[in-house]
């Protein structure tokens, strides 16, 4: 990792010891790693008293936990790099069982407040159906209850988390010794833990279960880490960072102790979604859509077209707005090339990438419909987050041969952004989900939208368009692949605002 300056005024320098370090790296040279989300005990026993504080003997281990969270550090070499870590972040419910005021809890975003569950709010990311919080494996809301209203009322605080602790280790033995010290603890002094999720070392920065090359695009924080990605932008660090001047040249509201002491700077907020992948569906359905395409070819159209088409990428890695008709590995090796580029000189009408691609959804680069590239690319910045995801579960040898074998495998997506409202959920709302985007009419996004989630005629499902420059190929009835099994928000402190909070 490197720093870096955008020319002309130099940014304000990060205070990089007193940021915990998942914000600003994802640990690539830790493999392996676990997440372990805790629910703490509370004074007089009920742990699903909303009202109740924690008891004595788990603010004393917090306390004690707390200094063990890592800050960021430049470490130009791998033997500069620690040998494991740790990061500690909270839900607003475990802010308010620590004891924190009123006014304090309430200088927190309402997004955080209220939690990923709020039935607006659900709808809104599109956890509906399958995906609803009423079937999630942790973290959801008690089945059945209010429907129709808002379904903070209904949490399942049984299966709420308090406390994450985030655990990175080089070795496997290393991991598995800090985890279980640290649950032994917990548990001793009363702690339920909701979860305790695995990420796959196997398949660290590599593929993820469809067999796509993952951890392509990084970003570049403009005073910050970050890899210099050619024809990438800079964005400024308080779009990640609180208490520094983000993309609109201001600095993001922070939460403070009792309105006066400042606990938001160098701190930030964590988005977590456990999602399910359904692999053998996902290369069926390419391979029944491949079977029956028209060509005028003898060539048969390969499955991997169809799904490199819904992913944005080939299978390598390798972006179709740069190699539209074949996979080209070579470039996709090539750090110089494989993200330098946009869709308007490229590829305007998706006839390589399609405009409802996973990839160009997620972050359409310079092509918003209703701006000019330059535009585009401004107002795109402004929603940027970074992402800090891994794959859990076995991955299967050929992926695109699999069969279900009744394992549970996906991703543990972790992003991080200053604005929960304002990035993570409008990429999620306005970009993936949205069937509309892009002047599109039944078309959420393919990989990760579901079926529901569209207008017009239930019986034609969710859609996806092909362009071509002979005519246009138009999918219907496209499944979902992924669906959602577990959220929360979470805010990550500053290092010495962890101290503070935890201190009381």
């Amino acid at each position: 990792m490197t720093l870096s300056k955008t020319a002309g005024a130099p940014a304000e320098p990060l205070q990089l010891g007193d940021i915990q370090a998942i914000t600003l790296t994802g640990y690539g040279h830790l493999r392996h790693a676990a997440y372990l989300f805790l629910r703490l005990p509370r004074v007089g026993g009920d742990m699903c008293d909303p009202n109740a504080t924690i008891t004595p003997e788990a603010h004393s281990l917090l306390k004690t936990t707390a200094r063990l969270a890592n800050g960021a550090k430049i470490a130009p070499t791998r033997a500069e790099r620690e040998k494991s870590a740790i990061n500690v972040a909270f839900t607003f419910d475990g802010l308010a069982a620590l004891g924190l005021s009123s006014a304090t809890l309430q200088s927190f975003p309402p997004e955080f407040q209220g939690g990923m569950t709020q039935d607006y709010r659900a709808r809104a990311l599109g956890d509906t159906g399958t995906n609803s919080p009423e079937y999630w494996q942790w973290g959801g809301t008690k089945p059945g209850l209010a429907k129709n209203g808002d379904q903070t009322q209904a949490v399942d605080l049984e299966k709420l988390p308090d406390l994450l602790l985030l655990c990175y280790a080089e070795l496997a033995s290393q991991l598995d010794a800090m985890v279980a010290d640290l649950k032994s603890h917990w548990v001793a002094c009363g702690a339920v833990v909701i979860a305790d999720e695995r990420a796959e070392p196997d398949m660290h920065d590599s593929r993820e279960h469809f067999g796509f090359r993952d951890n392509i695009t990084s970003v570049h924080i403009d005073g910050g880490f970050g890899v210099k990605d050619p024809g990438q932008s800079i964005v400024p660090a308080g779009e990640f960072v609180l208490g520094y001047k983000n993309a609109y040249g201001q600095y993001t509201a922070t939460p403070c102790l009792d309105g006066s002491t400042d606990i938001g700077k160098n701190g930030t907020y964590l988005v977590f979604r456990k999602l399910v992948q359904d692999v053998p569906a996902f290369w069926k359905y390419c391979e029944t859509i491949a079977a029956n395409l028209p060509n005028p070819t003898a060539d048969a159209i390969p499955p991997e077209f169809i799904g490199a088409k819904m992913v944005g990428r080939w299978r390598s890695g390798a972006p179709l707005a740069l190699c539209p008709f074949a996979d080209d590995p070579a470039l996709a090796l090539d750090s110089d090339l494989v993200n330098n580029f946009g869709y308007s000189a490229e590829d305007p009408k998706g006839f390589g990438c399609p405009m409802g691609a996973h990839m160009r959804r997620a972050n359409p680069r310079d092509t918003l419909s209703t701006l000019d590239p330059a535009g585009s690319r401004v107002v795109v910045d402004h929603h940027r987050v970074l992402r800090r995801a891994r794959s859990y579960g076995a991955p299967y040898e050929d992926p695109t041969t699999a069969e279900p074998d009744g394992e549970e495998r996906g991703l543990l997506f972790f992003c991080v952004s200053a604005d929960i409202a304002r990035q993570f959920e409008f990429v999620q709302q306005t970009w993936m989900m949205d069937p509309k985007f892009a002047d599109m009419w039944n078309e959420p996004d393919p990989i990760t939208g579901q079926e529901a989630n569209v207008y017009g005629d239930p019986a034609t499902g969710a859609e996806f368009t092909i362009p071509q420059k002979t005519g246009r190929i138009r999918l219907r009835s496209v499944p979902q692949f992924i669906t959602v099994a577990a959220g929360a928000y979470f805010f990550l402190p500053g290092i010495a605002a962890l101290q503070r909070i935890v201190d009381g």
